[in-house]
């Protein structure tokens, strides 16, 4: 199975000077501190509906960021106490990574350790919902 993520043991190595740069920690447990740290750091509109809809939503549009070159780079994976918010959230990086691909008004890249790549494959394997 072929997953749209860059899996790197240095992130820092893809960040050109003038990409958009979004970090996600790894002890983000709860759906809402990812969330919300999603649209801070994202600066998501106002009118963000803070939910997994609102969420994929922002991800496949981003038109109020002027940069070519969106970056999200996860420290870890999110949301290790709910697997059921984790799936989900791996499925919409997935679909909105493969989104991506056929437009050009951005590039986004989605990064996470290459020590992860196996644990995410088969999390994106086992969410056949």
């Amino acid at each position: 199975m072929s997953i749209p993520f860059l899996f790197t043991d240095d992130p820092e190595l893809f960040i050109k000077k003038n990409d958009y740069v979004i970090f996600i920690s790894n002890n983000l447990r709860s759906k809402e501190a990812l969330i919300n740290e999603f649209a801070k750091q994202g600066q998501f509109p106002k009118y963000f509906g803070k939910n997994w809809d609102a969420l994929e939503e922002c991800l496949r549009n981003l038109y109020w960021i002027n940069k070519k070159r969106i970056i999200i780079i996860h420290k870890g994976i999110p949301l290790l106490n709910s697997e059921k918010d984790l799936k989900l959230y791996l499925e919409i990086l997935n679909d909105v990574a493969i989104e991506w691909r056929s437009d050009s008004s951005h590039e986004v890249i989605i990064i996470f350790s290459k020590d992860l790549q196996k644990q995410i494959k088969s999390l994106l394997r086992s969410n056949k919902i």
